[in-house]
């Protein structure tokens, strides 16, 4: 007797989750990445101390060319960024402790391992910076 979770009602080679569960901490493990770059995009446009291996322009908007690809980084490069600037980023506040930083560390070594599966294609996998009328106010 098939259950719902190996059913897929759309056919397609998505692997769904097999419980609620797992579902669950995949999308909190995205949730807590995305919050954590956040985060460290908002600590990088703090003019009284820049971190290492970002630039921002006059507007405090994040300027990291990389060829042509824009404000954009792979998690190899979000983890250096988060190494090379971990006295700064500890001053920021409580979400660059250890242990979210030992999480952090987790999720981007999955992730660039995923993205070291496509060594044809130059940056597979990347995350983006953009700027926001409200990034004063909220963490965007």
């Amino acid at each position: 007797m098939a259950t719902e979770a190996d059913t897929n009602p759309y056919n397609d080679d998505f692997e769904w989750p097999s419980t609620l569960y797992r579902e669950m901490r995949d999308i909190s493990t995205v949730a807590f990445f995305i919050y954590q770059f956040g985060y460290l995009i908002d600590a990088a446009r703090d003019e009284s101390e820049p971190l290492v291996g970002v630039t921002t322009n006059e507007a405090n908007k994040i300027n990291n060319k990389v060829g042509d690809y824009g404000r954009s980084f792979t998690p190899a490069e979000v983890k250096s960024l988060i190494q090379d600037n971990r006295k700064r980023l500890k001053s920021y506040g409580k979400e660059f402790n250890n242990k979210n930083v030992e999480i952090l560390n987790i999720i981007l070594d999955k992730l660039q391992a995923r993205a070291d599966e496509f060594p044809d294609m130059e940056r597979p996998l990347v995350v983006e910076a953009y700027d926001d009328l409200h990034q004063k106010k909220e963490c965007v």
